[in-house]
């Protein structure tokens, strides 16, 4: 940064008699960080010498790397197309305001041109931003959603979040209605995880056959098995009865299937 200023002030006109460096408002800034200052200091005191730019006899250090003089910096502007973010223009805005005034784009004096560019002029004013939290970022994304004859405004985003719907799932029901046939359930339908419909049926039969008991514990009616028993001890009778399904159905996959088809819980559980 002081390289880039002393390489300005080298093709300054004559009358410049001071500089001031104004540092901008925290957060953004054209500015490096201060791990970039931390470093750069670090560095100085590596070296020996006077740590100031002028020393004891008045003659200026060289602050460029070795073989480098301050002709070799070229600043570069930054270019019209780049896209800043609107905190870092707010605050460029805030910074100019506070030291030329709320009206600094009509300042004749001061070149203001290449910040009029960068900074948007419908910049939004501090009354407006609790109303813009309110409003959804995609105003676009909005579409109208019937159900049982009424017609919604929904925004795809929050009605994907609410219930839990990702891009796949959302692409698999565009395909089935551009094709004109019904969705089904494909959960635990992968090659791995896929039985045949008798076994599936099978291990539903087996675990219909214990008896449930009800309990109104916590003011809600809820099912459980008896306290001799738990889903261990099923899926063991299940291979008795059925041996030639030992070394298909796991007690992984009897256990995942009793907890999606039924919300049977221990006893125990409701005793303490």
């Amino acid at each position: 940064m002081i390289g880039m200023a002393s390489s300005w002030l080298l093709t300054a006109p004559p009358n410049i008699q001071s500089v001031e460096i104004i540092f901008p408002v925290t957060r953004h800034s054209y500015i490096p960080p201060d791990r970039i200052f931390g470093f750069i200091e670090k560095e100085i005191k590596k070296h020996e010498g006077e740590p100031f730019y002028r020393n004891i006899i008045g003659a200026p250090k060289n602050i460029c790397k070795k073989g480098k003089s301050i002709g070799n910096i070229k600043p570069n502007i930054i270019h019209e197309k780049n896209m800043l973010k609107e905190e870092k223009k707010k605050d460029i805005d805030a910074l100019l305001s506070k030291h030329y005034g709320t009206q600094w784009r009509n300042i004749k004096e001061v070149d203001f041109s290449f910040y009029k560019h960068v900074i948007n002029e419908a910049l939004a004013s501090e009354d407006t931003d609790a109303e813009e939290d309110l409003i959804c970022e995609k105003l676009e994304e909005i579409c109208d959603l019937r159900c049982k004859g009424k017609c919604f405004h929904v925004c795809k985003e929050a009605f994907a979040a609410l219930h839990e719907i990702g891009k796949k799932r959302a692409e698999r029901v565009c395909s089935l209605l551009a094709r004109n046939a019904p969705p089904h359930d494909l959960r635990g339908k992968t090659v791995r995880n896929m039985k045949p419909q008798p076994v599936r049926e099978t291990i539903h039969n087996h675990i219909k056959k214990f008896d449930v008991k009800q309990t109104h514990y916590g003011g809600a009616v809820k099912n459980y098995l008896d306290a001799r028993l738990n889903v261990k001890i099923m899926h063991e009778l299940f291979i008795n009865e059925n041996p030639e399904l030992r070394n298909s159905i796991s007690y992984k996959y009897y256990l995942e299937y009793f907890k999606r088809y039924f919300r049977y819980t221990s006893k125990e559980k409701f005793e303490k």
